[in-house]
């Protein structure tokens, strides 16, 4: 395979991969976007009592005044709303992972202010609690952030405390709420103590009816119930006492942390349906090229694996990537964005950082020139573009394979298509050179003959006066020679008239003559 081919090849996988990760960056990004709401509030509106009003958000609580006299206690009273924040964004992010429809709010989400038995529940699409036959709220908890946390034995110590509280009908007694939703850290060892604590008393109960004291034995069967009926009441909130605090305290931080860790559960989840894909595609091209002996099968099956790899780490990348544009895009509240988070575009986004990304290293690596570059960002751009448009064809035509057979057409025909019209391009790019090139070797010459035609006239009117000027001497001397008669000075005429068109004479004076006259064995020239 070529190295062109190859290249072509793999950014058609690429885009492929990225297409049939739609539906995990679609959860795993709106489940990311809940952690952002949760952060940056939001205006809420109650269809059914008509009021409206803004949901605070982390960053709003961590903004709440704090006395320095009473530090710890307030701190503490505001991680209660920023654990219950957390808990709700943690909820809905799950429940949009898993495909359940339900969502929970706060109560002061949804326009019912401090619920006496109600901080967060179940919501219908119109905005309010859901309630069942009995008129209660369905799925409603109390949250109840209370004790420390330091130490494992002070979590210990708070959560047996708040087990207590659970069948306190007191004035601070939690013996009035339907559910509590205690820490993570604190409700399995409260649910547990309450469990201990209801067989304890029901041993004692029976050790007191066997010594016939059945009044005392009452009093301890019901607070066994008690304790029986708390551990079943207690829920977990989802949340520890510390992130709570961590909440309240780094609201930006608590948020990126969840935001990035449902982004690396989205890239895990698709890794493996990357690698499978990947793997298969990988496959089919090296078995052909066994068969048709191109390849060795030990060279087949390495090449196999390492493409299965390479193609598991793509999906990672852009699995996880697209979920985070896609919780990004799904918090802004701007119609056209929130639209566009709901189709392929998060995924195309990640996939074409992914593709420029390899051809600037390649650029800044020296593999690749400018003009290298820019038409690879061209054609990666073309094909992302044609392949998201023929991937959601082949879904509807045959979703799963189609998903990846019409994103891979796609990217190589509009690839070969881009390739086509640069040919093209370069070809009148070169054929532009040309003719550039051939202008100077005209403007050179039409140079170089001006000055040849300049150094010519100069030579000629050189010569020109130069023989004008033997000329007019060389009359003057026949005439006056001829008047002197003086035949040496006539002579002399004559030579420079000779000399002016460019002759010599054969004598030069009268004595030349003579003796040429003289000699026998002498030839004159004509």
């Amino acid at each position: 395979m070529s190295g062109k081919k190859e290249e072509i090849d793999k950014s058609a996988e690429r885009v492929a991969l990225g297409e049939i990760s739609n539906d995990v960056i679609q959860r795993y990004g709106e489940a990311g976007s809940e952690y952002i709401k949760g952060y940056n509030g939001f205006t809420w509106k109650n269809d059914i009592t008509g009021k409206s009003g803004v949901a605070r958000g982390l960053k709003d609580v961590a903004n709440s005044k704090v006395n320095p006299n009473n530090r710890y206690q307030n701190l503490k009273q505001q991680s209660g709303f920023s654990g219950e924040i957390l808990s709700t964004s943690k909820k809905n992010a799950e429940n949009i992972i898993s495909g359940k429809k339900s969502r929970y709010a706060r109560s002061n989400d949804v326009g019912r202010g401090n619920d006496t038995q109600v901080d967060i529940a179940k919501v219908n699409k119109k905005g309010d609690f859901i309630k069942t036959s009995d008129g209660s709220v369905k799925g409603g908890v109390q949250a109840k952030i209370c004790g420390r946390f330091d130490t494992p034995e002070l979590i210990e110590k708070s959560a047996k405390e708040n087990a207590r509280r659970m069948i306190n009908e007191g004035k601070n007694g939690w013996a009035r709420y339907d559910k509590v939703a205690l820490p993570s850290d604190q409700a399995p060892i409260a649910r547990q103590y309450a469990l201990d604590e209801a067989r304890k008393l029901m041993v004692k109960a029976e050790e007191f009816r066997a010594k016939g004291n059945l009044e005392k034995a009452e009093f301890l069967s019901k607070k066994a119930e008690k304790f029986k009926e708390a551990a079943n009441r207690i829920e977990d909130l989802g949340i520890t006492s510390k992130e709570a605090m961590e909440a309240r305290l780094h609201p930006l931080l608590t948020t990126g942390k969840h935001v990035l860790e449902t982004a690396h559960r989205a890239g895990k989840e698709q890794m493996y349906a990357g690698a499978i894909i990947g793997g298969s595609i990988s496959a089919g091209r090296n078995m052909l090229d066994v068969l048709r002996g191109n390849k060795k099968i030990e060279e087949a099956v390495k090449d196999i694996t390492i493409e299965t790899a390479e193609a598991g780490a793509t999906s990672y990348v852009i699995a996880a990537g697209g979920s985070l544009i896609k919780s990004g895009m799904s918090s802004i509240e701007n119609h056209t964005v929130q639209t566009l988070s709901r189709s392929s575009m998060p995924g195309v986004i990640a996939t074409a950082i992914l593709e420029v990304g390899s051809s600037f290293r390649k650029f800044a690596n020296g593999e690749i020139d400018e003009m290298e570059l820019a038409k690879e960002l061209g054609e990666k751009g073309t094909g992302m573009m044609a392949a998201s448009w023929c991937s959601a064809v082949g879904t509807v035509i045959m979703p799963g394979i189609g998903t990846v057979a019409g994103s891979m057409i796609g990217y190589m025909v509009s690839s070969v298509i881009y390739r086509g019209a640069m040919q093209v391009y370069e070809e009148t790019i070169e054929s532009r050179k040309r003719r550039e090139q051939i202008h100077l070797y005209v403007m050179e010459a039409k140079k170089r003959l001006e000055m040849e035609e300049r150094e010519l006239c100069r030579v000629l009117e050189e010569r020109k006066a130069a023989r004008n000027k033997a000329f007019s001497s060389g009359f003057r001397m026949l005439h006056q020679g001829d008047k002197d008669k003086n035949s040496d000075l006539f002579v002399q005429g004559l030579s420079s008239i000779a000399a002016g068109v460019g002759a010599e004479l054969q004598f030069s004076n009268f004595n030349e003559f003579d003796e040429f006259m003289n000699n026998e064995n002498a030839c004159f020239d004509f």
